[in-house]
């Protein structure tokens, strides 16, 4: 429903730093909801590292 609300709000755009910061809030959700399994755990902590440094990477060149 975010997306949806952002996209009307932007004449059909969402923007880049919109979409990762929703994907690491899903990924944050995703490792609490993790119970034992380490590879998943894993898999998740990396995932959301590498969006927060494409976040940062996109803000830096994006000035």
């Amino acid at each position: 429903m975010t997306m949806i609300i952002a996209a009307l709000k932007h004449h059909g755009r969402v923007a880049v730093d919109f979409l990762l910061s929703l994907g690491i809030m899903a990924l944050i959700r995703g490792l609490i909801a993790a119970h034992g399994q380490p590879y998943e755990i894993l898999t998740n902590s990396i995932a959301i590292l590498l969006l927060i440094i494409g976040m940062v990477i996109l803000k830096h060149f994006m000035k």
